[in-house]
C-alpha cells in the first residue's frame, strides 16, 4: 500500500509543486519554498532540535502555547517548526522566527524526507492535530525518532475517509507513534479504531483553548476602532469562505435598517479573495473599502474588506459582534476562540464539527448564537448590536466556557517529557 502511495505521489509531483507555488503566490505574494520541499534546510543545528509540525494557519495558532512553553522551559533547546501552507509559515516566522527555525514541510517522497531528516536530526517529532505522512513516519521510525500527535483531532468525516480509502496505510502509521494525545474521548476512540495502540492513546484536550490574546490586543482594537469607525457600531465577519460573504452582505443590508451607521468588516479566510468579496459588495450596491488603502485614514464606507493576514485579532477586539466563518458552508468551522477570548459575543452558522463540544456548551450558556440563513443572521446581529447588556452577557458566558477548558498545554508538556524520558 505504501509503495502504491509513493508511486502515485511521484506521478503527481509536478502538479503538486505547481499547485503549491500558485497557492503560495495567492496567499502571500511570495514564491513557495521549493528547496525546503525537497528536504533542504537553510540552517544546521549544533544540538538535535525538537521538531513541531503545524500544517496550516489554524494548527500554527493552536501550537503557539506549546511552542512558547517549550521555548520557556529550555531556551537553549533548538526548535524546528514546519508548516504546509505559506500563510502558516509566514505567521510562525513573524512570531517565532528569531527563536526557532521555520521551514516548509518536505514533500512526502523517500528521497526528500530522508534528506530532511539527515539535515535536521530531530530528537522528537510533534505533529499538531492530524498530519499523517506515510513515508515521513516510516523514515522517523527507522531513525527511532519518537512521533507524538498532540491535540489530535479526527472528525467523523475524516475517520470514514481514512478507513475507507487508506485504512491499512493509516494503521501502519499510527502504530509507529509513541503517543497520541487526543482532544476528546471521541477523537481518541477513532484513532484506536483506525489502528492506533490503545495503550498509547490518551486525552489531553484542545491546545487552542490555551491560546491567549496578545496583552495589548484590547488596546490595539480600541485604537483601531477609533481610527477607522469612530463611534459607529461594528460587526466583524472573520475567516469567511466562498458562499458566506453573499449571505453576510445580505444580512448586513437588513441590519443597517435597524442599526444606524453600522459598519461591517469582512476578513476572508483567504485574503486573495478580497477582490471577489468587493465585487459581491458592488453587486449588492454597497460601497466597500480595502484595508490596505486605509492605513492612516477613516473608513467612511459601510463595508471594509481586510485583504491581508495578521490583523483579524485586532479587528475582533474592535468589534461589538463577531461572526466566525466556515460555519454557513460545510467546512467544519473556523476559530471561534479568537473573538471569544476577547469577550466578544459570537454568531456562527450550524457547521461546527471542529468545535462541537465547546460550541454546544457555549450555546447552552448563551455565549454563542447559531443561525442557518440570512434572516436569522440579520436578526441575531441586530439584536446584539442594539442591546449592550445582552452583548456583555453573551461575551462573558462564552469566555467562561473557554477558560474552563484550558490546560492542554501543561498536559502535553508532561506527556512529551515522559516520551523523551522513555517512561511513556
Amino acid at each position: 500500500m505504501r509503495l502504491l502511495y509513493t508511486i502515485l505521489l511521484t506521478l503527481i509531483a509536478p502538479i503538486a509543486f505547481a499547485w503549491l507555488a500558485l497557492r503560495s503566490r495567492r496567499q502571500t505574494g511570495a514564491p513557495d519554498a521549493w528547496r525546503e520541499r525537497l528536504g533542504r534546510l537553510p540552517a544546521t543545528f549544533e544540538r538535535a532540535p525538537i521538531w513541531i509540525h503545524a500544517a496550516s494557519l489554524g494548527e500554527a495558532q493552536a501550537a503557539q502555547s506549546l511552542i512558547e512553553a517549550l521555548l520557556e522551559r529550555d531556551p537553549a533547546q533548538p526548535l524546528l517548526i514546519t508548516t504546509f501552507s505559506a500563510t502558516a509559515r509566514r505567521h510562525c516566522r513573524q512570531r517565532f522566527g528569531k527563536r526557532a527555525t521555520v521551514v516548509a514541510l518536505p514533500y512526502d517522497l523517500p528521497l526528500f524526507v530522508n534528506r530532511f531528516l539527515r539535515n535536521a536530526r530531530p530528537r522528537l517529532a510533534i505533529f499538531v492535530e492530524t498530519e499523517i505522512w506515510p513515508n515521513l513516519y516510516r523514515a522517523l521510525a527507522r531513525r527511532r525518532v519518537p512521533i507524538v500527535i498532540v491535540s489530535g483531532r479526527l472528525s467523523p468525516r475524516a475517520f470514514k475517509r481514512y478507513r475507507r480509502f487508506f485504512g491499512g496505510l493509516v494503521a501502519s502509521c499510527l502504530k509507529q507513534t509513541a503517543q497520541i494525545a487526543a482532544q476528546t474521548r471521541a477523537d481518541a476512540d477513532r484513532f484506536i479504531a483506525l489502528g492506533a495502540p490503545a495503550a498509547r492513546v490518551s486525552v489531553i484536550g484542545n491546545l487552542k483553548f490555551d491560546t491567549q490574546p496578545p496583552k495589548d490586543a484590547v488596546t490595539r482594537g480600541a485604537a483601531l476602532r477609533r481610527e477607522l469607525f469612530g463611534e459607529r457600531p461594528v460587526w466583524v465577519a472573520g475567516s469567511t469562505r466562498e458562499g458566506e460573504e453573499s449571505i453576510v452582505l445580505s444580512a448586513f443590508q437588513r441590519v443597517r435598517e435597524r442599526v444606524s451607521g453600522c459598519a461591517l468588516v469582512i476578513a476572508p479566510r483567504h485574503p486573495e479573495r478580497a477582490s471577489a468579496v468587493a465585487e459581491l459588495a458592488a453587486a449588492a450596491d454597497m460601497e466597500a473599502a480595502m484595508r490596505s488603502n486605509l492605513r492612516d485614514g477613516r473608513c467612511d464606507a459601510p463595508v471594509l474588506i481586510v485583504d491581508a493576514v495578521g490583523e483579524l485579532m485586532d479587528f475582533y477586539a474592535a468589534a461589538d459582534v463577531a461572526f466566525v466563518g466556515g460555519t454557513l458552508v460545510d467546512v467544519g468551522g473556523h476559530n471561534i476562540l479568537e473573538p471569544t477570548v476577547l469577550g466578544r459575543p459570537v454568531v456562527t452558522g450550524p457547521h461546527l464539527d471542529n468545535w462541537h463540544d465547546l460550541a454546544s456548551e457555549m450555546v447552552s450558556r448563551g455565549g454563542l448564537t447559531v443561525v442557518n440563513e440570512t434572516p436569522e443572521l440579520a436578526e441575531a446581529v441586530s439584536r446584539l448590536l442594539s442591546d449592550t447588556e445582552a452583548r456583555a452577557r453573551a461575551g462573558t458566558a462564552a469566555r467562561t466556557c473557554v477558560e474552563a477548558s484550558r490546560g492542554a498545554t501543561k498536559r502535553a508538556l508532561r506527556l512529551l517529557e515522559n516520551v523523551q524520558n522513555g517512561s511513556a
